[in-house]
């Protein structure tokens, strides 16, 4: 039973004769097809509408290149109406989270750009560049050969900090909200977490027993997933730098690391040709799946994991639902 609407969002796109149903996946939310006078979308039961349901409909707009004439979003948590105002997202009353959610559509670009055309290129690092992350805001990071870890500005290509990891950095990861970042590199069997905002290190974790080749936050950014050289993976409290889990069973290089979505579920792939489905409450494995060929990364979809092969140049997507 659908109540009163709660959030509404009424647009009028600027490239369209009349509206268009932002087809956006917001949190047990439904939508109406609109009418001439706008978007409405409607809250199911007491769900509340959250910073998280304002993000998903900002990064949508980008995704597709949506510019809104006009465009209003009452959250309930916390109660703040975000408006478009002279193409800007503005909020009515003053909140830190909102204003970093909206940052991503203020700091955008306008120019209209081709489809496939390099917009702008990030020049610095002395060696490869082995890992980019991209945070909420629309920061990048970019992780290389020399050591170094820098922070961009995207909407100027401005290099903003440069932070020293040392040897070869392997791998990089951003927390969901942009405030934390993790490395390894092939010179120790540490990972180091960074605080973006002020380029200073947090932690420093140490438990592997071989080079960290990848490295992967939860959605909940309190948990980090670790997988090392010495064929394990190590799952990680971030607040206290603790190791939680060992996840044991690989015979070669764990070469990807991955969590579901609701961060029950871990994923890890290897260079023994196995992606293996791990609970990450207990750490035991819940099936063991066989990729044909080396591992080297693997991701997660909201309904699965697909892993990247390393040497045949094909991706295979499995379905962690039921037994290999």
């Amino acid at each position: 039973m659908i109540t009163q609407p709660v959030v509404r969002i009424e647009a009028v796109f600027s490239h369209s004769d009349g509206c268009s149903v932002v087809d956006v996946q917001i949190r047990t939310a439904s939508s109406e097809h609109p009418g001439p006078e706008g978007i409405q979308i409607l809250k199911r039961g007491e769900t509340p509408i959250t910073v998280q349901d304002l993000e998903q409909v900002i990064q949508y707009l980008l995704s597709e290149s949506i510019e809104p004439d006009t465009l209003t979003m009452e959250l309930t948590e916390p109660a703040v109406t975000v408006s478009i105002v002279n193409g800007r997202l503005e909020a009515d009353h003053e909140n830190n989270r909102v204003e970093f959610a909206l940052k991503a559509w203020n700091t955008r670009s306008t120019k209209p750009t081709e489809a496939g055309v390099c917009i702008r290129t990030l020049s610095g690092h002395e060696r490869l560049v082995h890992g980019v992350a991209t945070s909420p805001d629309g920061t990048i990071f970019t992780a290389s050969g020399d050591g170094d870890v820098k922070q961009w500005d995207s909407a100027t290509g401005q290099c903003i900090r440069t932070m020293r990891h040392g040897g070869r950095i392997w791998s990089i990861a951003i927390s969901p909200d942009g405030s934390t970042i993790a490395t390894s590199c092939d010179v120790d069997s540490f990972i180091e977490v960074w605080d973006t905002n002020t380029g200073q290190g947090t932690q420093t974790l140490i438990g592997h027993a071989s080079y960290v080749s990848c490295v992967a936050f939860s959605p909940d950014g309190l948990t980090l997933v670790s997988g090392s050289h010495d064929c394990t993976a190590m799952v990680w409290d971030v607040e206290t730098g603790q190791c939680r889990l060992t996840l044991s069973g690989h015979c070669r290089y764990v070469r990807g690391v991955a969590i579901s979505p609701d961060g029950s579920t871990i994923y890890t792939g290897s260079l023994d040709y196995k992606v293996k489905q791990w609970s990450s409450a207990t750490g035991d494995c819940i099936r063991t799946m066989n990729h044909g060929s080396g591992v080297a990364g693997i991701s997660v979809s909201p309904d699965g994991p697909s892993s990247h092969q390393a040497v045949k140049m094909a991706i295979k997507y499995w379905d962690t639902a039921t037994p290999s």
